[in-house]
């Protein structure tokens, strides 16, 4: 009897964990489904490394909208090098209130950032908001034994006008 009940635990146990990886899988798919590209723009430096920096806003609060709502935009910089190999990505997140012809504020942001090149390392991230714009810092910086051979500075901004148009 108790082999049964210790079974049906771990069977019960089993269900649930490997249901709620299934959730946040899902979640996380449907969230990046949800973004729209606004624009796109890539700048091309003299090394030959380049920077996409992508507008996304979020394509739900586009559809449907009552006259005060809350809506998100991201502002993405993706920085490769000559060979088209992805070195780093910084991502400024917006949140915004809007009311409907009237007014937008940025009332948080976040700054999501990745490295991919293990030679290249992040400081000096923060975030701010000041009236309907969301700032975002930070430093990229490129180390070889402790020489930096380059550096980035981000000093991006993302806005959203009263009527939710983010830019």
């Amino acid at each position: 009897m108790k082999k049964k009940i210790i079974l049906l635990f771990i069977f019960i146990f089993s269900i649930i964990l490997f249901g709620n990886g299934s959730i946040v899988n899902a979640t996380s798919f449907d969230k990046d489904e949800e973004l729209e590209v606004i624009s796109s723009e890539t700048i091309y430096y003299e090394n030959g490394d380049y920077s996409i920096i992508t507008i996304y806003a979020n394509k739900s609060q586009m559809q449907s909208r009552s006259t005060v709502y809350q809506t998100t935009g991201e502002k993405t910089v993706k920085n490769y090098n000559k060979n088209d190999e992805l070195l780093w990505e910084y991502t400024l997140k917006g949140y915004y209130t809007v009311d409907e012809g009237i007014s937008a504020t940025c009332y948080d942001a976040t700054y999501p950032k990745t490295i991919y090149d293990s030679t290249w390392h992040f400081s000096n991230g923060s975030t701010s908001c000041e009236g309907n714009i969301a700032h975002g810092y930070g430093t990229f910086k490129c180390k070889l034994l402790f020489v930096t051979l380059q550096t980035y500075k981000i000093n991006i901004e993302l806005s959203c006008d009263c009527y939710g148009n983010i830019s």
